[in-house]
């Protein structure tokens, strides 16, 4: 199973600032594995991209 969802936002000094997050399992599965990937479009900003990857239930 995979979920997908998409947000965005502006911040005052970054831009506009995306996120997507996805969300994959294996039917019957107890973990769950989290992926996430916010992108600012802003050059002057501090992080312009930061991932992450988690297991969860």
């Amino acid at each position: 199973m995979k979920q997908g969802s998409k947000g965005q936002t502006h911040s005052p000094g970054k831009g506009l600032i995306r996120t997507h997050a996805y969300q994959w399992s294996v039917p019957g599965a107890s973990l769950k594995l989290l992926f996430t990937l916010t992108t600012s479009e802003s050059e002057s900003a501090g992080v312009q991209v930061l991932g992450s990857a988690a297991i969860g239930q």
